[in-house]
Parts: structure tokens; sequence; C-alpha cells
């Protein structure tokens, strides 16, 4: 199964472990969407059918096989 929400934390951390963290952070911080990057910023959980999921997606190039494991990374992480 498909977590619909994980952590940011989570979310950051997967994305740095696959080399895309800074490539995030750059689309996020030129996107001059405000509500993407208070998201980013101070967003405590990551829904996997939300907007700003679906942006990171496409400026990514990930597919949606491609997101759902990193959902299911996510969620598997543990500190």
């Amino acid at each position: 199964a498909i977590p619909q929400q994980v952590p940011m934390w989570a979310v950051r951390t997967v994305l740095q472990n696959d080399g895309l963290f800074d490539q995030a952070q750059t689309l996020i911080n030129e996107s001059g969407d405000v509500a993407l990057k208070n998201v980013w910023e101070y967003g405590n959980f990551a829904d996997r059918n939300s907007r700003a999921i679906s942006v990171l997606a496409i400026e990514l190039g990930l597919t949606e096989e491609q997101v759902d494991q990193m959902f299911i990374d996510a969620n598997n992480l543990s500190v």
C-alpha cells in the first residue's frame, strides 16, 4: 500500500538520499509560489495527492511510480 501522508522530514531525507534535494530546493525557491514555499519550509506532513507533490514530481521529472516509491521509502524511515 502507498502511504497517503508522510512526515516532511522523511520526504526531505528521501530526496537527499536520491540526490534530488538541492534541485527540489532550487525549484521551490524559484517558483514564486508562497504557499509551496511555506509547505516546504514549515509543513509537518506531505500528502501524496497534494498540488505541492504534483508540482515537484513534474519539475523533477519523476513518474507516478517513482513518487509512490518515495512515499514508501519515507514511510519506512525511522530515527
